[in-house]
Order: C-alpha cells, then structure tokens, then sequence
C-alpha cells in the first residue's frame, strides 16, 4: 500500500523521516529508560501538570502515589546487543521520536469530535507507533532472549 514507505507524504513521511535519522545519531551513554512512555502515564496522572500516578501493590493491596518519573523505568532497558557483540542503547533515540508520536495522537484522540476530522496520516502514525510500542514490552523482550 505504501511501497515499504516509499509513497508516504505529508506527516507519516515527516514521522518516517525522523525515525530513520535516528540510525545516524550517535549511541548514548546508560540511561533511564520508560517502557511505559511518559506521555501515556502523563494521561491517567492528577496534580501538578499530571506528574502523579497511582501505583497499585496487587499483593497487599496498598495503594501509593508515585511521581510518572519513577514508573516503569529501567536502567539500559532499551539497549540492544549487535551482530558485533556490542551493547548499544542507539534505540533508545528512535522510541523519543516514537513517545513523541504517541504524544501527538493521544492529543488528538483526547480532542476528536469528528471522526471525519482523521487524515490517513494520523492512522499511519497510530499503528507505527502502537507497533512499535509493542517492541518495548517485558513479554516481546523475554520472546528474543
């Protein structure tokens, strides 16, 4: 349909764009990475600018605000061994252009009146990304050990 997105335009092209710049970027140093993007916890938050969310112990049922910096995070969790043996964490670029993205989409959701209102871009850009995320799981992750 898109010629292995050759044919896209407008912003899929633009998100295409971005995701494959990040080939090119140098390989950051260790980080803290979310699994859970920011902008996803950001949506179910309250307080100041939504930066709290509830985190629920399903063993003790005790129920804790924690701040969206401190939730499904993990050290290195996005970094990738290379056909040279190598551990890289260069994916880490490309899931910022991803939460980015999922940004963008949950604000348009969030606002949506008409569905008429959708461009096939937003779509193209809802199922990269809804794609992508999928890559970032603990299950897909423990599926590739």
């Amino acid at each position: 349909m898109t010629g292995g997105g050759k044919s896209l335009g407008g912003r899929s092209r633009d998100y295409m764009d971005r995701l494959l710049a990040t080939q090119q970027q140098p390989d950051p140093k260790s980080r803290r990475r979310h699994y859970v993007p920011r902008t996803y916890l950001k949506r179910w938050g309250f307080g100041k600018q939504n930066r709290r969310v509830w985190n629920l112990d399903t063993v003790t049922g005790e129920a804790w605000a924690f701040s969206v910096n401190d939730m499904c995070v993990e050290e290195n969790f996005d970094r990738v061994i290379g056909p040279d043996g190598e551990a890289r964490n260069r994916v880490d670029a490309m899931f910022g252009v991803v939460d980015a993205e999922l940004g963008r989409i949950q604000s348009l959701f969030e606002r949506l009146t008409d569905p008429e209102d959708l461009e096939f871009d937003d779509l193209i850009g809802l199922g990269v990304t809804v794609a992508v995320q999928r890559m970032r799981t603990a299950q897909q992750r423990r599926l590739r050990l």
